[in-house]
């Protein structure tokens, strides 16, 4: 049990530092208040932000998060279709296995269709 009774005085010199700061407060708990003991207001939350002005993504809306993830999309697409490009030229060439042209493809129709469903998302947006 010596490690319970460390951590009690390491909690009890943590809480004598922030009473000596000098913050005008007098709570000795770590539950009774908010950041460095100042006491918390009623039905305030010191870990929410008091109003939306203030949040660093506020410009985020819905339609700029789905512009984001299409501008992602069609990069990937592209980068999709070339694979599947040089993967059908070595098909052609009989460098590559059949069956890599099966996977490439399903991996092109998949990136497609996510690209035209955030396509279809952002015009939706208003």
């Amino acid at each position: 049990m010596h490690g319970g009774a460390s951590r009690a005085h390491m909690f009890g010199q943590a809480n004598k530092m922030f009473q000596e700061m000098g913050n005008g407060s007098s709570t000795t708990d770590f539950d009774s208040g908010g950041p460095c003991g100042k006491p918390v207001s009623a039905g305030h939350d010191p870990a929410l932000a008091s109003s939306a002005d203030n949040l660093h993504t506020s410009t985020m809306t819905i339609k700029t998060a789905a512009f984001l993830a299409l501008v992602g999309m069609v990069l990937l697409t592209v980068l999709v279709t070339v694979d599947f490009i040089a993967t059908l030229t070595g098909v052609l060439h009989d460098v590559v296995p059949a069956m890599a042209l099966l996977r490439s493809l399903v991996h092109l129709f998949a990136s497609f269709a996510v690209t035209v469903f955030f396509y279809v998302f952002h015009r939706a947006q208003t």
